[in-house]
């Protein structure tokens, strides 16, 4: 895995996969380094701090609705105003907890599907131990293999469309996946696992 240092950049993007049994590509939302790029599949990049380092990321916001990040684990509060379409907005927090968690689409108010279509990663503290994943002995590994389960329903993905996103009425408890993913991939493109079981 990839160790960012502080003042990483985030891109909320648009973009689309192809499924196995779908008569074309299915919408995906997703998170990219760069300004301009694609979602190729759903998912952000592996972010990995260490234990006390001072964490700021930049989201710069290319979809055509509000959005914004939330840090599971972390001591930061939700964003509850999300960042608007075209604009940039910084988050910045001490990486207090060591563990492996989740960082997603901001509670923001019709934007449940968000995550769920995509703007969702893995965010991984190391701790200040190295070989440990919570600091404590019981916890020592030797191997390690970030793995971000997902899943799409297509019903919900289909209704995207980057100038009209109707996927905002859609009813998150009707939410069927018929796909599940591995870092972003479903079988059997999904990557293989490094590591001994």
């Amino acid at each position: 895995i990839r160790q960012y240092q502080a003042g990483i950049c985030q891109v909320a993007v648009a973009g689309s996969v192809a499924l196995p049994g779908q008569a074309g590509p299915v919408p995906v939302l997703g998170y990219g380094t760069s300004s301009g790029a694609v979602a190729a599949q759903p998912g952000g990049p592996t972010l990995v701090f260490s234990q006390g380092d001072t964490v700021t990321i930049a989201l710069h916001n290319e979809l055509s609705v509000l959005t914004g990040l939330l840090f599971q684990g972390q001591a930061l509060p939700p964003d509850t105003a999300g960042v608007a379409p075209g604009a940039t907005k910084t988050y910045s927090f001490v990486a207090s907890q060591p563990g492996t968690y989740l960082y997603e689409a901001a509670p923001l108010p019709n934007t449940q599907y968000q995550a769920a279509m995509g703007l969702h990663g893995a965010l991984v503290i190391l701790p200040a131990t190295s070989g440990q994943a919570y600091g404590d002995l019981a916890t020592a590994y030797n191997t390690e293999a970030v793995l971000v389960l997902s899943e799409i329903d297509p019903a919900l993905n289909s209704r995207y469309n980057a100038t009209l996103p109707t996927v905002a009425q859609f009813d998150m408890r009707t939410f069927a996946p018929r796909y599940f993913l591995i870092n972003g991939k479903v079988y059997p493109n999904t990557d293989a696992i490094p590591g001994a079981a």
